[in-house]
């Protein structure tokens, strides 16, 4: 139960709720059918492990991470007739992929790893890239300076920071089939996404894969802290408080913390400046930048402002008729530089930026 919550609550979760990324599709469905021994789950869980390939890019690992469980668990099961359901379930979802994509998955692979390295502003030995983001990843449950998508700071809250360490300890002590497995599924993923990344940094948008495993450990070390204690009331108490502290930690940073160190998309900025500071315009003009999804935004908010795609000196001067400006994408250093003399010379009353420093709004005095 822990675990489910630990994992339902966490802000990165729900950060990427916001995408169609979707790395879990064959992890729980394999290792369920593990504890269950029944052949048709095995079958269920080569068709998830395909549905994987449908989806986001690291999906894919799930299918190597499969591959793991199998040697690990060769013991304990009819190993081939398992194997076999396994890889015909796959085979059902992988074939009609590969006849119609051909060669562009693993090529669109290639383009996105490591191979590429397409981040410019890397420059080191390859070695020390791969070191570097190795690292990086395995202490962004603790500590990440880089922000994506809707998300900022490290990828579990501090509390569950502590039960992920405790759990991990734990799991290492034991180091049963069980411990192995939970390690498995979480140390393999880790390492494909950090040697394969072609960036420079935490690779935020691909490690949401290890958040089932990470809910998984943190549970356990909450639980073996908590069996420590002698009375199952006060257990129970103690139960509801961490659930509480949680959620609440979770929400502050996803709701509070986030929206001031992260840079919203074009739209969002556009439609929170249409609604805030250019409330009260009469004539809110917006420059967008051929965008095809503002205008549904825009409707959707019911926002009807002058759309512009272009801007020069000529069209910049004719703005002192207008109450406000919206600025949808980051312009030039010179562009910025006018509207800077137009606060000082007092035709622009005010001049507002986003989080990353770029100027975005101008309010011109009427």
């Amino acid at each position: 139960m822990l675990s489910s919550i630990f994992y339902a609550s966490n802000h990165f979760l729900w950060a990427y709720a916001h995408t169609g990324y979707s790395n879990i599709e064959a992890l729980f469905p394999f290792v369920f059918s593990l504890t269950a021994f029944t052949y048709r789950k095995f079958l269920l869980s080569g068709i998830f492990a395909a549905l994987g390939f449908y989806t986001f890019y690291t999906s894919r690992i799930t299918f190597i991470v499969i591959l793991v469980l199998f040697f690990i668990n060769r013991s304990s099961i009819k190993f081939k007739e398992a194997f076999s359901k396994f890889f015909i379930g796959f085979a059902i979802l992988i074939i009609p992929f590969l006849i119609i994509n051909r060669t562009t998955i693993i090529k669109s692979m290639f383009e996105r790893s490591i191979i590429s390295q397409n981040d410019p502003t890397v420059y080191k030995p390859i070695y020390k890239f791969i070191l570097d983001n190795v690292v990086h990843n395995a202490i962004a449950p603790w500590y990440n300076l880089h922000s994506g998508p809707y998300t900022s700071g490290s990828l579990v809250d501090p509390l569950t920071g502590i039960f992920l360490i405790v759990g991990f300890l734990l799991i290492i002590k034991q180091f049963g089939k069980s411990s192995q497995q939970v390690l498995a599924i979480t140390i393999i993923p880790l390492l494909i996404v950090a040697i394969s990344s072609p960036y420079g940094d935490v690779v935020v948008s691909r490690l949401h894969i290890l958040l089932p495993a990470y809910a998984i450990i943190s549970g356990f070390g909450c639980i073996s802290i908590l069996k420590l204690l002698p009375l199952n009331k006060l257990r129970n108490t103690l139960i509801f408080i961490i659930i509480m502290l949680v959620l609440y930690l979770n929400s502050y940073r996803f709701f509070i913390e986030t929206p001031l160190k992260t840079v919203p998309t074009n739209e969002a900025f556009t439609i929170k400046a249409l609604a805030t500071t250019c409330r009260t315009s009469s004539s809110p003009t917006v420059l967008e930048n051929v965008n095809p999804l503002l205008a549904p935004a825009l409707n959707a908010y019911q926002l009807n402002p002058k759309l512009i795609n272009d801007l020069n000196m000529d069209i910049i001067y004719d703005f002192k008729n207008t109450d406000c400006l919206i600025l949808e994408y980051p312009q030039t250093k010179k562009i910025n530089y006018y509207f800077q003399e137009a606060k000082k010379n007092h035709y622009a009353s005010e001049i507002i930026y986003d989080n990353a420093g770029n100027l975005r709004i101008v309010v011109f005095r009427k």
